[in-house]
């Protein structure tokens, strides 16, 4: 519904959550912000079947992501979270 809606926003935003790739990981990070997350991502698949949740946050200048039922947590670069948001308000 969103993609016939919005079209290429939504190519975007997709492509922008696709490229995300963690720089490092760690075990934990107690001040990842992660409890509290800037993004929260949830795409399904499958006609409902296959549900992905990944949440993203920042803490000082660095970018954290977890992924929903895993261990560890990703430090992503926060270009990529601006690139995300940027997504995101194309389709708002």
């Amino acid at each position: 519904w969103i993609e016939r809606k919005c079209g290429y926003p939504v190519d975007n935003l997709l492509s922008a959550v696709t490229a995300a790739r963690a720089t490092s990981y760690v075990e934990s990070a107690p001040k990842s912000g992660l409890d509290k997350p800037e993004i929260t991502i949830t795409l399904t698949s499958d006609e409902g079947k296959r549900v992905e949740k990944v949440i993203l946050a920042r803490s000082g200048s660095d970018g954290f992501g977890a992924r929903d039922g895993e261990a560890g947590i990703a430090k992503v670069d926060t270009a990529t979270i601006d690139n995300i948001v940027k997504s995101l308000d194309g389709i708002k």
